[in-house]
């Protein structure tokens, strides 16, 4: 999400089974990539792209799991 001062939106997402990471790294730490819209685009199919990391676009960051 990001911080704005009318709404904040949702800028990027990631999806995963936490069971498969702890069956899979054992309890490792790994790292997830999280995937939305390019920056400055708005409307119905960045949201979409926000939302579904799987029809993302651009890469956002990742996150240490």
């Amino acid at each position: 999400m990001d911080e704005d001062v009318v709404k904040d939106e949702l800028v990027g997402s990631i999806h995963f089974n936490i069971k498969e990471v702890l069956e899979i790294y054992n309890g490792k730490m790994n790292w997830k990539n999280v995937y939305g819209c390019p920056d400055g685009v708005s409307g119905h199919n960045s949201d979409r792209m926000n939302a579904n990391p799987e029809i993302a676009s651009w890469w956002k960051g990742r996150v240490l799991v």
